[in-house]
């Protein structure tokens, strides 16, 4: 028996010829109207999500325009994938563009989602004008995300000396408005070298970003907190098979963490602070597993200084070679410290060549040697 639904009550048998007004049969009208309507509205919304995204856009060698162009296009349309001409570099010689509070960028602000594609591909500001190169911000509750892959962005230089207008020399991920909103920046084989900000020098990850490096390089930056990255109290940071070289900083030569940041399989060497932390200043969460601290220098904590709210998880890691002028040659702790499986060995200090604990620190050794 086939039903075929005539009005809203009623349903026709086709084998008897006869109208059906049993309320089961009424009932199974309603239920077949409802299923159809919800059909209706899967296939609409399927529909609605196989839009293709728009196509990947090829921008020639040293095409600053077109990649204006193509990050603008991707801010109104969707999510866009760029590549970038290998072996090429861009020179950018003006501002792009200065949003309130936030600073000069050489290129557009990333609001939603963009993918730089390059093969020792370089875009680098050469102009007297200061200006970062990138930054990527969240609004009003829609993310934004800007991936690196094979890229590196040199030269910027923030344009302002406070707030956002002086964070992040090379990029800055954060939010804009008055709405807290998340912000990503990934770098995959890529590099921020040679930048200048008050803060974060190569990378700064603002409030409510994420931020994430592996295969890359972080090197040859100057900031007077977090030389080569700094990590804001609200953001978080992981970092992996990559380098952080030859930055340097007051506080925090290669990395100066506020948030929850993983250092993991990976290099800061080469730092310097003047003040503290020539490698890293931790006054956040850090875990540094399976990481090397190496020729880095500082006042107090040349290869890691944390401060007293800081929580520092050192785990089958190395430091080593490291100096401080005054204590903690390779670590001065005055938060809570968890050493394991690790070596802090041929560090330089007058106080605490190894490891220097203050009265208001607690460190845990485990299966580990200071020496």
């Amino acid at each position: 028996m086939q039903l075929h639904s005539v009005t809203t009550t009623q349903c026709y048998d086709i084998d008897s010829g006869e109208f059906m007004r049993k309320r089961t049969i009424q009932a199974a009208c309603g239920v077949v109207a409802t299923v159809s309507g919800l059909l209706a509205g899967l296939a609409t919304m399927a529909t609605a999500q196989a839009a293709p995204a728009l196509p990947a856009v090829t921008i020639a060698c040293n095409d600053v325009a077109g990649l204006v162009a193509a990050i603008t296009a991707a801010n109104g349309v969707g999510p866009s994938t760029i590549d970038l001409a290998p072996n090429c570099t861009y020179i950018l010689t003006a501002v792009n563009n200065t949003p309130l509070f936030q600073g000069a960028n050489g290129l557009p602000v990333v609001r939603k989602t963009v993918v730089l594609v390059g093969s020792n591909t370089t875009i680098e500001r050469s102009s007297g004008a200061n200006f970062r190169i990138l930054e990527v911000a969240g609004a009003s509750g829609n993310p934004a995300s800007l991936t690196l892959q094979g890229v590196t962005v040199s030269g910027g230089h923030t344009s302002g000396l406070i707030g956002n207008a002086a964070r992040g020399g090379c990029l800055l991920a954060t939010y804009t408005g008055l709405t807290p909103t998340d912000s990503t920046l990934t770098l995959q084989s890529s590099a921020a070298e040679d930048c200048t900000a008050v803060a974060g020098g190569g990378i700064y990850a603002g409030s409510r970003a994420s931020l994430a490096l592996s295969s890359s390089s972080v090197k040859n930056n100057d900031a007077v907190d977090g030389g080569g990255i700094d990590v804001d109290s609200s953001a978080s940071a992981t970092i992996g098979h990559s380098f952080v070289n030859d930055n340097s900083a007051g506080r925090g030569g290669g990395l100066r963490n506020n948030g929850d940041t993983t250092f993991s399989s990976s290099t800061v060497a080469g730092d310097s602070a003047l003040i503290s932390g020539g490698g890293i200043y931790n006054a956040g969460d850090l875990f540094f597993g399976a990481s090397f601290a190496l020729q880095n220098r500082s006042a107090v904590g040349g290869g890691i200084f944390a401060t007293g709210s800081a929580d520092t998880h050192i785990t089958a890691s190395r430091l080593q070679f490291n100096i401080a002028l005054i204590r903690g040659g390779g670590l001065d702790n005055n938060g809570d410290a968890f050493l394991v499986n690790s070596f802090i060995i041929v560090n330089t200090a007058p106080f605490g060549g190894g490891v220097f604990e203050s009265p208001s620190g607690f460190i845990a050794v485990v299966n580990s040697l200071i020496a």
